[in-house]
């Protein structure tokens, strides 16, 4: 809440002025350090490592496994962009923080309607055209364990048709950080960042292959492989 109030009115002067680079590089420098404040008071370690495999530029979609809530503000404190995530629609109606969210350009789906779902995901995907990367957990839901569930390949397939850049990272740990003992507790994080993949000539073929080989990527560099 704290971080909702203090991103407000900023983002309301720097958007009536229209600064908008300005804006995108306070709302990360925001995310980021709410991100680090949050671990740093649960006693939590960071490590990353893979940031030269990064392209050069933000035209991204990140994949990767989800342990847990920890996942979102992980990334947050530890990539050196803005993210924006998939978020379930009621999130936007909350005072402030959908405003947040907002500026942050997350995805806002309903979960009842499938369709509507993957066409607002499609929408997402295609905004990172501009430059506002986004993430997607292909799992759909957190493992709570450091064993990855199968990816459901439908968002996976709109980013390759997209013709965006795919990133691949594994996150491991944080699953301890509450899942684990149902309690905030102490431990070590990690996000390994992967080479990219570029889908913009990929094949057909190559395409409908492209989850498996995801998950063994991502897989690989956990304790457990994968389940």
């Amino acid at each position: 809440m704290i971080l909702t109030i203090f991103l407000f009115f900023p983002y309301m002067i720097l958007k009536l002025l229209n600064l908008k680079n300005l804006f995108d590089r306070y709302s990360h420098w925001t995310t980021s350090t709410w991100g680090k404040f949050t671990f740093m008071l649960a006693r939590c370690r960071l490590s990353v490592t893979g940031l030269e495999n990064l392209p050069d530029h933000n035209r991204i979609i990140y994949i990767g496994n989800h342990q847990a809530y920890a996942d979102i503000p992980f990334m947050m404190a530890t990539l050196p962009t803005t993210v924006g995530f998939i978020a379930k629609k009621e999130l936007r109606s909350i005072p402030i923080l959908g405003i947040w969210m907002r500026a942050i350009h997350c995805i806002f789906i309903d979960r009842s309607n499938f369709r509507q779902a993957m066409r607002d995901i499609e929408a997402g995907i295609a905004e990172a055209a501009n430059g506002y990367p986004k993430v997607i957990f292909p799992e759909g839901t957190r493992s709570k364990s450091s064993v990855m569930a199968a990816f459901k390949p439908g968002s996976i397939l709109l980013a390759a048709k997209s013709g965006l850049t795919i990133v691949p990272v594994t996150i491991d740990g944080t699953y301890k950080t509450f899942e684990e003992k149902g309690a905030v507790s102490p431990c070590s994080l990690s996000l390994t960042i992967h080479p990219y993949i570029d889908t913009d000539d990929m094949s057909e073929d190559d395409k409908k292959l492209l989850s498996e080989k995801l998950w063994n990527i991502i897989a690989g560099a956990l304790p457990n492989k994968g389940n």
